[in-house]
């Protein structure tokens, strides 16, 4: 928008003086504003409130502009007048766009620094979903449990066993740290902590060793019985608080 120094009327492209042109007539103050490429022009409160909503992307009416300019939001007119610099309203505008596009870029690095959301709610969904696949094999040859050297001792009560939830737990927090990674890590962490885990769980003298009334002839996935849903986390919303 290009609007005339004196009568605050929007000028014609084709009448705009081009640079050079002969201002004899027009006082030295107000020839600067035609004498250079970078012309700059006197706007009316309405006309600066259309430039500002045009620059900024959102409504701002000629009444919300006062109000800006009233708590020091905008640029103040010039000459004491109701008219402002063109060129003012413009670089306002864009110190405002580069102020929201740093909050934007700081709130996403905070956001980009926050630890991801577990995939699993607690220790038992984490066995349920994702760890028992790993080791779902079991020996079910005929008289395994007759054996000189016994098989590998499993509880379907496992969750009663301290040792056992205390590395599960561990285990569970390392695959969240894998899992948010990505790429190669879930790999290592199969051979770095589960299959260190579930080794010394089932131990011949790890946390079940005495743990055999439980166990039946042959097995081909370690059961478990459900887990008792007072032992369970309760449901959080966003915010932390129970449901």
């Amino acid at each position: 928008m290009r609007f005339d120094p004196k009568s605050g009327e929007l000028l014609d492209p084709e009448e705009v003086p081009e640079p050079g042109a002969d201002m004899s007539g027009i006082p030295e103050e107000e020839s600067n504003h035609f004498g250079m490429p970078d012309v700059d022009f006197k706007l009316w409160a309405r006309d600066a409130a259309e430039l500002a909503s045009e620059l900024l992307g959102q409504k701002i009416t000629t009444a919300g502009f006062r109000h800006k300019v009233m708590n020091g939001d905008a640029p103040l007119p010039i000459d004491d007048t109701e008219q402002w610099s063109q060129k003012d309203v413009m670089q306002w505008a864009a110190a405002e766009i580069a102020a929201a596009e740093a909050t934007d870029s700081e709130e996403n690095t905070e956001d980009a620094g926050k630890d991801p959301k577990p995939v699993h709610a607690d220790v038992f969904d984490f066995y349920e979903r994702t760890f028992r696949i790993y080791y779902e094999l079991h020996d079910t040859t005929p008289n395994a449990l007759q054996r000189e050297r016994p098989i590998l001792t499993w509880c379907e009560k496992w969750w009663l066993h301290r040792g056992v939830v205390g590395r599960l737990t561990a285990a569970w927090y390392a695959w969240e740290a894998a899992h948010a990674e990505g790429g190669s890590a879930i790999s290592a962490w199969i051979l770095e902590h589960a299959d260190r885990h579930f080794d010394r769980i089932m131990a011949e003298d790890g946390p079940l060793r005495m743990c055999k009334s439980q166990h039946t002839d042959s097995l081909d996935v370690y059961p478990a019985e459900p887990v008792p849903e007072s032992l369970r986390l309760p449901d959080t919303d966003e915010e932390g608080e129970a449901q």
